[in-house]
Protein backbone atom coordinates (compact mmCIF):
# COMPACT_ATOMS: atom_id res chain seq x y z
CA UNK A 1 0.00 0.00 0.00
CA UNK A 2 1.54 3.65 -1.14
CA UNK A 3 0.92 6.16 1.50
CA UNK A 4 -0.95 9.16 -0.09
CA UNK A 5 0.17 12.44 -0.19
CA UNK A 6 -1.84 15.71 -0.36
CA UNK A 7 -1.90 18.14 -3.00
CA UNK A 8 0.26 21.46 -1.75
CA UNK A 9 -1.47 24.00 -0.69
CA UNK A 10 -2.92 27.24 -3.06
CA UNK A 11 -1.66 30.74 -2.65
CA UNK A 12 -5.01 31.44 -1.13
CA UNK A 13 -5.27 28.18 1.37
CA UNK A 14 -1.82 29.49 2.41
CA UNK A 15 -3.52 33.24 3.37
CA UNK A 16 -6.00 31.77 5.74
CA UNK A 17 -3.28 29.45 7.64
CA UNK A 18 -1.58 32.72 8.08
CA UNK A 19 -4.65 34.91 9.06
CA UNK A 20 -5.20 32.21 11.39
CA UNK A 21 -1.54 32.91 13.05
CA UNK A 22 -2.00 36.69 12.44
CA UNK A 23 -5.54 36.53 14.92
CA UNK A 24 -3.36 34.58 17.75
CA UNK A 25 -0.39 37.08 17.35
CA UNK A 26 -2.49 40.70 17.09
CA UNK A 27 -6.07 39.77 17.71
CA UNK A 28 -9.10 39.57 15.15
CA UNK A 29 -9.23 43.30 14.74
CA UNK A 30 -6.43 43.04 12.42
CA UNK A 31 -6.69 39.77 10.92
CA UNK A 32 -9.11 38.05 8.54
CA UNK A 33 -11.62 35.65 9.94
CA UNK A 34 -12.64 32.99 8.45
CA UNK A 35 -16.14 32.73 7.08
CA UNK A 36 -19.03 31.33 8.73
CA UNK A 37 -20.08 27.60 7.52
CA UNK A 38 -17.03 27.04 5.96
CA UNK A 39 -15.22 24.19 7.46
CA UNK A 40 -12.66 23.75 5.25
CA UNK A 41 -11.36 27.13 5.11
CA UNK A 42 -11.90 27.07 9.23
CA UNK A 43 -9.82 24.13 9.34
CA UNK A 44 -7.02 26.06 7.90
CA UNK A 45 -7.42 28.96 9.59
CA UNK A 46 -7.43 27.09 12.72
CA UNK A 47 -4.40 25.32 11.42
CA UNK A 48 -2.52 28.35 11.26
CA UNK A 49 -4.10 29.73 15.08
CA UNK A 50 -2.73 26.11 16.61
CA UNK A 51 0.45 26.58 14.93
CA UNK A 52 1.46 30.29 16.39
CA UNK A 53 0.08 28.97 19.82
CA UNK A 54 2.61 26.01 19.64
CA UNK A 55 5.03 28.22 18.80
CA UNK A 56 4.34 30.68 21.26
CA UNK A 57 4.36 28.46 24.09
CA UNK A 58 7.77 26.77 23.79
CA UNK A 59 10.00 28.36 26.35
CA UNK A 60 12.07 31.35 25.22
CA UNK A 61 14.29 33.67 27.22
CA UNK A 62 12.17 37.12 26.68
CA UNK A 63 9.14 35.50 27.80
CA UNK A 64 8.57 37.55 30.47
CA UNK A 65 8.37 40.82 27.74
CA UNK A 66 5.74 38.55 25.76
CA UNK A 67 2.56 41.08 25.57
CA UNK A 68 0.91 37.76 24.30
CA UNK A 69 2.21 35.73 27.09
CA UNK A 70 -0.87 35.25 28.94
CA UNK A 71 -2.54 33.65 25.62
CA UNK A 72 -0.54 30.13 25.71
CA UNK A 73 -0.65 29.64 29.85
CA UNK A 74 -3.82 27.85 28.92
CA UNK A 75 -4.25 25.33 26.35
CA UNK A 76 -5.08 26.33 23.11
CA UNK A 77 -8.58 26.23 23.07
CA UNK A 78 -8.41 28.85 25.82
CA UNK A 79 -6.32 31.21 23.96
CA UNK A 80 -9.24 30.13 21.12
CA UNK A 81 -11.84 31.71 23.27
CA UNK A 82 -9.96 34.66 24.38
CA UNK A 83 -9.04 36.49 20.40
CA UNK A 84 -12.27 35.35 19.88
CA UNK A 85 -14.59 36.72 21.86
CA UNK A 86 -16.71 38.89 20.41
CA UNK A 87 -17.68 36.20 17.80
CA UNK A 88 -19.63 33.33 19.70
CA UNK A 89 -20.91 31.62 16.15
CA UNK A 90 -17.31 31.54 14.78
CA UNK A 91 -15.79 30.31 18.30
CA UNK A 92 -18.68 27.55 18.10
CA UNK A 93 -18.23 26.53 15.32
CA UNK A 94 -14.34 26.21 15.59
CA UNK A 95 -15.45 24.79 18.65
CA UNK A 96 -17.22 21.54 16.94
CA UNK A 97 -13.97 20.41 14.46
CA UNK A 98 -12.73 17.37 15.00
CA UNK A 99 -10.16 15.59 13.77
CA UNK A 100 -10.64 13.93 10.21
CA UNK A 101 -11.33 9.87 10.77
Amino acid sequence: MSAMTAPPLTTAELAWIDAGEAVFRTGPEVAKLPPLDDRRLQRLWLGGFAMAWLDASEPIAAARDDPIGWLYHDDARTALAARLADHPALLAQLNAIRPKP
